[in-house]
């Protein structure tokens, strides 16, 4: 072994050895229990940032599971993320001096869908520098094909129930990004906007937005003020900044008598409280903004103003006027704030899609209470009620060019057909040929919502052969026969998916009908040989030479010609996927920030669909924060890069540094001491590694030594009181581990390993046993190393696994090995049926 462990070394040898031994894949223990989790889909559109480290929490327990002995899935994709991306890319646009105005539909989605494929790919590499093992056979994307057709079928689907209906009402409308945002996606912050005081006729009324006067159809006060019981009911005559009008008094209990002079104006098409008032008392609505947030002609001469323009000259025009009282420099109230851009939202009417939430979420809160989903830490319990009780109606229209197209289509008679997707030839209700489908593109959680049911659902149990376009159509007819390095070894009768490698979509499978063994040069899965099909070895062998000419046939590498029978792809709705075996999943582990936003949403969309729960338990992590305690954001321009500080610290050193020290669900900052001290935690490991390995040699270099004794074995082995005390603590130390493990502890359980290792085993059981060195002494210290090295290698798993590979001696890997605790019970148990 090297004198210094260097995980630049390391790191890529390890993930590669991994990823090739199908070590990520659930079929690693066939016949194991069923245990999954879905990767949060990361935001395609850019970079991962450091708080993505966190998904060391999933890797942590996917790699217990699956040394469990669990049939273990950890299913990764990425998010087209609408909004998010289009603001991303109108950005990019305007450092260039364009905008997303100066193109059509068609050729702005194929702007945007060019730079997310730029940046997918970075994610992947990303994820892997970080160890993450995930299933990569598996992965998906929000805007696949198959994924797009399951959200088109939920959206029919909940219309034909009567859960989505279109509707003209307010919504939370973002002027400079031109679309309406849910409840959710507002921001609020307390700001001093000045309060009006006006002169409406006999009466003196309050308000920030004076500019918003020339559409009020009523002013109110509350029934029980005296002060204003001979007005009720009654029309009053105003002077307004165009002219004299006339407007009703209404008496509505939500004016509240204490605010300004408990006289407010109603203006049902810019307030949300004021709107539900018009309902209550059939006003009229008479939007006076646009939607590029501009007056418009019903605002007299301060029309093609903006608001804040017309606002000034309004309140300029009352003070010429005499209309103004007083004005309240010093207010200060709750501005609605678009989350994406901080420009305020306007409450503006609009024609949009909304989802009936009202069952939906009893649903969502009554398995939550009836614990078939546990949320940990138990604390984000009470928000995630508080939540889904104050949930209204969600708009899920959003009027960007990125994202998944709505599939309703107008006629000419204004009604709406609803498809799963398809483009309907006429109108079902009166015949009408010339339809027009919705701009509107879906709310991306509604979408993500449906995450855990559509990536399982489309992930069929069969293995995926690419075709090219040249010979697909050889391969429909049944002429060709296919040489492939990267297939199995099939049988005749076996079933085989059939997708077209350029676009990834599947178009059918095939039944192998003949299958054939036979050999050629093993060479790297990415080489683009592997894109092609060919009709003979002898084609493949010079593909194969084209970019590798040193190519020979290896005997011992085998490949295996097939012929198949084709079956089209209508018929894949009858083949068993993943969801059969893995839905619900076992956990869903996200940052505790969109609770609210999906974590909700997936609950009562999964359970819609499915009639059960997407997950069996919530797990909840905290943020992680800039060196400074404040949240990393690209616009503060504090955003770290996570694979520079794998660079520089190794990506164990990242993984353990983020677990240690930091309760589960608690937000921490970047510390780089943490950083430091993780990577001299990897030194001490190394280092003890070297020091067994010396002494291995020193012993007997040709002989040998069994590494994984269990515990009961050791016990037996022990001779001396400190080794017997050594096997007691190991022991407790798997118990513990398992213990802090199970209960999402994972600080406790780092911590643990970290004190043991350092101080109870390499301070003072090395420094003890050094003076004694025999075989019996050392096959206890190489062993109880043996056991800590599996109980660490979830939180530092590229160490572990280099070492693993130095001691073993052979192809075994640390990934499938038998967790501790597992390995003494299968003992046990075979002990039990032995003397039995």
């Amino acid at each position: 072994m090297n004198k210094v462990y260097n995980h630049k070394e390391v790191e890529d040898k390890i993930y590669k050895k991994w990823e090739e031994s199908g070590s990520f894949a659930p079929e690693a223990n066939p016949k194991g229990n069923p245990f999954s989790i879905i990767l949060p889909p990361p935001n395609a559109n850019a970079p991962l940032h450091f708080g993505h480290a966190m998904y060391t929490v999933e890797d942590i327990l996917i790699r217990y599971h699956r040394m469990k002995g669990d049939k273990s899935l950890w299913l990764p994709g990425t998010d087209h993320a609408g909004i998010e991306t289009q603001f991303v890319f109108e950005k990019k646009l305007k450092e260039e001096g364009k905008s997303r105005l100066d193109y059509d539909r068609e050729t702005l989605y194929k702007m945007i869908e060019n730079y997310v494929n730029e940046n997918r790919g970075g994610i992947e590499r990303q994820l892997r520098r970080l160890g993450f093992s995930l299933d990569w056979s598996r992965q998906k994307y929000t805007l696949d094909p198959d994924i797009v057709r399951l959200v088109y079928k939920t959206f029919k689907k909940m219309y034909d129930d009567g859960l989505i209906y279109r509707d003209y009402r307010l919504v939370n409308y973002c002027t400079y990004d031109g679309t309406s945002f849910s409840d959710l996606e507002v921001i609020y912050e307390e700001r001093k906007n000045p309060l009006y005081y006006i002169k409406y006729g006999p009466l003196v009324l309050a308000t920030t937005r004076p500019e918003t006067k020339f559409g009020d159809t009523a002013v109110a006060v509350n029934p029980a003020d005296k002060r204003y019981k001979e007005y009720i009911g009654k029309e009053i005559e105003i002077e307004t900044v165009i002219g004299k009008a006339k407007i009703k008094v209404i008496a509505d209990v939500f004016v509240d008598p204490s605010f300004g002079t408990g006289v407010v104006k109603i203006t049902p098409a810019h307030d949300f409280q004021d709107f539900d008032v018009g309902k209550r008392h059939n006003l009229p609505l008479v939007q006076v903004i646009n939607y590029d947030g501009k007056m418009n002609e019903k605002a007299g001469k301060f029309s093609g103003l903006y608001i804040k323009q017309a606002r000034t000259e309004v309140v300029e025009e009352m003070k010429k006027k005499g209309m103004l009282e007083k004005i309240d420099e010093s207010y200060i109230n709750r501005t609605p704030l678009c989350y994406k851009c901080k420009n305020p939202i306007e409450s503006l009417p609009l024609e949009q899609w909304f989802v009936k939430v009202e069952g939906l979420k009893k649903g969502a809160i009554k398995v939550v209470k009836e614990g078939k989903i546990k949320i940990y830490p138990k604390n984000f319990e009470s928000i995630y009620f508080q939540w889904l009780e104050g949930l209204e109606d969600w708009n899920i229209s959003r009027q960007i060019v990125w994202g998944i197209r709505i599939p309703a289509w107008k006629c000419e008679n204004s009604h709406w057909i609803v498809t799963e997707g398809e483009t309907p030839k006429k109108c079902a209700k009166c015949t009408s040929k010339k339809l027009t489908q919705d701009t509107d593109t879906f709310d991306t959680w509604f979408s993500s919502g449906q995450w855990p049911y559509v990536t399982l659902k489309t992930n069929y149990s069969l293995p995926k052969m690419g075709f090219d376009e040249d010979v697909a159509d050889q391969v429909l007819k049944g002429k060709t026969k296919t040489y492939r390095l990267r297939d199995h070894n099939f049988k005749v009768g076996d079933k085989v998916l059939f997708k077209n490698t350029q676009t990834g979509e599947l178009f059918g499978y095939g039944i192998v009908k003949e299958a054939e063994e036979t050999i050629i040069e093993k060479i790297n899965y990415k080489d683009e040989s592997h894109f092609k099909t060919y009709k003979s070895l002898d084609e493949l062998i010079k593909a194969l030479k084209l970019r590798n000419q040193n190519a020979k046939v290896n005997p011992k590498t085998k490949a295996y010609s097939y012929s198949y029978e084709f079956r089209p792809l209508e018929e894949l709705e009858n083949i068993e996927t993943l969801f059969e075996t893995f839905y619900p999943t076992s956990i869903m582990e996200t940052a505790y920030d969109i609770l609210k936003a999906w974590v909700t949403r997936m609950v009562m969309l999964g359970i819609y669909i499915t009639g059960e729960v997407p997950f069996k338990q919530v797990l909840f992590h905290g943020l992680v924060k800039d060196p400074y305690g404040k949240k990393m954001s690209k616009s503060k321009g504090n955003v770290v890069d996570p694979l520079e500080l794998v660079d520089e610290y190794g990506a164990d050193s990242i993984r353990f540094a983020l677990i240690y020290g930091n309760a589960t669900g608690n937000d921490q900052a970047l510390f780089y001491g943490k950083l430091q001290a993780a990577r001299n935690f990897s030194n001490k490991l190394w280092n003890i590694a070297r020091f067994i390995s010396m002494k291995r040699e020193a012993l007997n270099p040709k002989s040998q030594i069994p590494n994984s004794l269990t515990i009961e074995q050791l016990n037996n082995l022990a001779i001396e009181k400190v080794d017997k005390e050594m096997v007691d603590k190991v022991e407790e130390l798997i118990e513990k581990t398992t213990r802090h493990i199970e209960k999402f502890e994972f600080n406790l359980a780092a911590e643990g390993l970290y004190e043991f290792i350092w101080h109870e085993f390499a301070d003072k059981y090395i420094e003890d046993v050094k003076k004694r060195i025999n075989e019996n002494s050392f096959l206890i210290l190489n062993s109880c190393f043996m056991i800590q090295l599996a109980l660490l290698h979830p939180f530092m798993p590229f160490i572990t696994e280099e070492i693993f590979g130095k001691f073993s001696g052979n192809n075994r890997l640390l990934i499938t090995e038998p967790w501790p605790l597992q390995a003494q019970k299968s003992t046990e148990k075979s002990t039990e049926n032995t003397e039995n």
